[in-house]
């Protein structure tokens, strides 16, 4: 939570997966325990950053081709 927002994970979760499953999609930037935690451990295109300036556990960054 952030300003007074939650995250609905639910719909967070199935926007990830959608976007991780679509072909022009590179890759999704996530942190590993959200990947675990939301059952998307299965998916290539989702990828930990690793970047130490910026953590993907409240926010997603796309890759596209």
């Amino acid at each position: 939570m952030h300003d007074g927002i939650t995250a609905d994970a639910s719909r967070t979760r199935d926007l990830v997966r959608r976007l991780a499953l679509d072909p022009v999609t590179e890759r999704v930037f996530l942190e590993p325990h959200l990947r675990t935690r939301w059952g998307l451990d299965g998916l290539p295109a989702i990828a930990f950053h690793g970047c130490h300036a910026v953590r993907h556990d409240d926010h997603v960054h796309v890759q596209v081709r």
